[in-house]
């Protein structure tokens, strides 16, 4: 008797079932998907204990035929696809026809339609790819898809559910109805609305709907062209930003998708603008031609692969980068965070300062607390009244009290001027009186003679000596200060590291320009405090260091009185 032997249909149609239906959510996500290829402009989702006991999800599309109907619960039955080479060109959320499938294999699950044409609509209940019963029913065009008992035929699965489903549900939701505007999508959970997402005329308009209204006044417009590819949607700004990735939302043709490579072209546009550790609110509307992508790789449709990742991968940096160009971010400081009790006060060392900031405090410089405001160049010059705790500066304008920190001023103030000059090949070296021999691992030294160039642009000459050591014959100047030979580690660090080119040269720059600015516990003269905040008033983007840390806090003047009890 043979040891290996086919699989019975039922147990085939559970195990693929296991690939796309992995919770309630996949099958909310994946009649979502059937209704919005079928033209719904309005979509109403009810569960019932998270969607483990039910999930009823009813569309206005165009509905199914008798005849089509009887077919969809039919595994790999599909309207999507005709032959292969439709394969290399969707457009539409489904195409594999498993989701019917897959759904009646694990539940208990019952199809109404009715297309424009019929006068009545069919009912059919399913139980697998058996039909239990068939009969008319009176309806609106449209489909629903009633889904009960889920997992009751495969207890094990059943186990893993958690005790809550909603929240990855609602997230389903959400993003569908972010990149559809026009479309109004409703859940109910034990007839209470959980999420209600109306209508809206722009994809502007929807994500304040959905974010809030905070978030949508702080709304960058996204846009960039490159044949047929095309880059839209919105960025927050980022002085507003999350400790996760979950509101990084990307979508290629209308699909919600994972895709590092844009993830990684968003963070690199902002990881000077960004605190470590932050990341960014934004919503991506990519459109490109079908054959630019392969949507077939996942069962479920949430990876894809990319044809031309580079040139997606520039494309949206370009975007991001657009955006911020004009963008002038300076957060106002609620006025409680400045009279913390010590006790309240968590300390911890920053970079190369030594000095201690408070970690809390710095969070609420870049969280939603703080609400962006511009300084327009018209207002009355910057007045310099001291330094406090050898480490910020205290000044005035028009609109009220600014403290600026010293080092992150100048690091910003070197980092733009050192990326001017490494653009225009001007940087300027310092010979050294007698060169530097650098004692190199067998790795670094074959890295680094192929980087000799490379180093050039930064200021730094090498050259061979021996078989593992190296000759460092100049370091460079930023604004007349010469860098110490430390910083040519933190180069070479850089240089060993992977990932985009562009993000690793801003990367070092922003090592040298951390290198070359004062210090917190620099005591500074009256003229030094007054060039420094001359320069930075000058920058294209002031507000914050290249790390991420904000350059300028101000309270405004109407704060100042409302503390002082002048103003109510």
């Amino acid at each position: 008797m043979p040891t290996i032997h086919l699989l019975d249909q039922a147990l085939i149609n559970k195990i693929a079932a296991g690939e796309v239906i992995e919770k309630p959510a996949s099958i909310v996500k994946e009649l979502v998907e059937n209704a919005l290829d079928a033209g719904a402009t309005v979509i109403t989702v009810e569960v019932s204990r998270g969607g483990k006991e039910r999930i009823i999800i009813k569309d206005n599309g165009s509905g199914m035929s008798e005849e089509d109907a009887l077919l969809c619960i039919k595994r790999h039955a599909t309207s999507k696809l005709a032959s292969d080479q439709d394969l290399f060109s969707i457009m539409t959320m489904g195409f594999r026809g498993e989701a019917l499938a897959s759904i009646a294999a694990v539940s208990k699950m019952t199809l109404r339609t009715k297309t424009k044409e019929a006068h009545v609509g069919i009912e059919i209940t399913f139980e697998g790819e058996h039909i239990l019963s068939k009969k008319p029913v009176v309806m609106n065009q449209g489909t629903t898809v009633i889904v009960q008992d889920l997992f009751y035929n495969t207890p094990v699965r059943s186990k893993y559910l958690k005790g809550d489903e909603l929240p990855p549900i609602i997230d389903v939701l959400q993003k569908y109805a972010l990149i559809h505007p026009s479309l109004h999508l409703t859940l109910k959970e034990d007839e209470k609305v959980a999420f209600d997402a109306p209508a809206a005329a722009s994809l502007q308009e929807k994500i304040t709907i959905i974010l809030g209204h905070e978030l949508g006044r702080e709304l960058l417009p996204l846009e960039r062209k490159q044949g047929d590819l095309h880059v839209a949607g919105f960025l927050v700004k980022p002085t507003i930003s999350r400790s996760t990735k979950e509101q990084m939302l990307v979508f290629i043709n209308k699909r919600s998708v994972h895709e590092g490579t844009i993830i990684h072209a968003v963070l690199d546009a902002l990881h000077t603008l960004l605190f470590h550790g932050r990341y960014p609110i934004v919503v991506l509307d990519i459109t490109m031609d079908p054959k630019m992508l392969d949507v077939n790789v996942h069962p479920t449709k949430r990876e894809i692969r990319l044809l031309h990742p580079g040139i997606v991968y520039e494309t949206v940096f370009g975007a991001v980068r657009e955006a911020l160009r004009e963008v002038a971010l300076i957060p106002d400081q609620q006025p409680s965070a400045w009279f913390m009790e010590p006790k309240q006060q968590k300390k911890e060392t920053i970079g190369v300062s030594r000095r201690s900031y408070d970690t809390e405090q710095q969070q609420s410089l870049i969280v939603a607390e703080a609400s962006p405001t511009a300084v327009p160049e018209e207002k009355t010059a910057i007045r310099v009244l001291g330094q406090v705790y050898t480490t910020y500066i205290v000044a005035e304008d028009a609109d009220g009290l600014l403290l600026i920190d010293q080092h992150a001023a100048d690091e910003r103030i070197f980092f733009q001027q050192f990326s001017e000059q490494y653009q225009g090949h001007q940087i300027q070296r310092q010979t050294l009186l007698q060169p530097e021999i650098i004692e190199l691992e067998p790795k670094d030294f074959a890295l680094l003679i192929t980087k000799t160039e490379a180093l050039k642009k930064y200021g730094f000459e090498v050259e061979p000596f021996g078989t593992s050591q190296i000759l460092l014959r100049t370091l460079p100047l930023l604004l007349g200060r010469q860098l110490s030979k430390d910083v040519f580690w933190d180069v070479v660090g850089e240089l060993k590291g992977e990932g985009d080119e562009q993000a690793r040269k801003e990367a070092i720059i922003a090592r040298m320009a951390c290198r070359a600015a004062v210090k917190a516990g620099d005591t500074l003269s009256e003229k030094e405090m007054k060039e420094l905040v001359a320069k930075l008033s000058k920058l294209t983007t002031p507000y914050t260091c290249p790390h991420g840390r904000p350059t300028t806090i101000r309270i405004t003047s109407q704060e100042l009185e409302k503390r002082f009890k002048r103003k109510p």
